[in-house]
């Protein structure tokens, strides 16, 4: 998502679109935000008796085994368990990717590290509204000027 904005000849209507717009966006991406922290991705082995869930940033949350599991022997059931919470942590990825996808109309995230996008996310609405509020302080100093 692109923002085209020249402030040097801009007028307020510019300024309202892209307030506008910047709003928009931030209001998107704080939803996607909040709807990846409830993303779940389920893994399950082939045979049913293996199964794994992970939160949106891939961490376990849950492992079931069923009884049979354990005629798998350790090395067998390392296997499995590592299979399914792969695939749980794949499903997960595949979640937030198309929440993120939706919120920025369309276009395809990288590859992302929630955590780290979620802090960035923040440190970029932080930086808008500050830049912002330097742009609107100008905008109105340089009214003042003219008036």
């Amino acid at each position: 998502m692109v923002f085209e904005f020249d402030p040097v000849g801009a007028g307020p209507e510019e300024f309202d679109k892209m307030s506008g717009q910047a709003d928009r966006v931030v209001r998107d991406l704080a939803g996607a935000v909040e709807e990846i922290g409830a993303v779940r991705g389920e893994g399950e082995s082939a045979d049913g008796l293996v199964r794994a869930t992970v939160d949106g940033g891939g961490m376990i949350q849950g492992i079931r085994l069923d009884a049979r599991a354990m005629r798998l022997g350790s090395e067998g059931l390392a296997e499995a368990l590592t299979d399914v919470v792969r695939a749980a942590q794949e499903d997960a990825r595949r979640r937030t990717e198309s929440l993120l996808r939706s919120a920025l109309g369309g276009e395809t995230p990288p590859v992302i590290d929630v955590g780290r996008t979620l802090r960035r996310f923040e440190e970029v609405q932080e930086s808008f509204a500050r830049s912002m509020d330097g742009s609107f302080a100008e905008l109105d100093r340089l009214r003042r000027r003219s008036s």
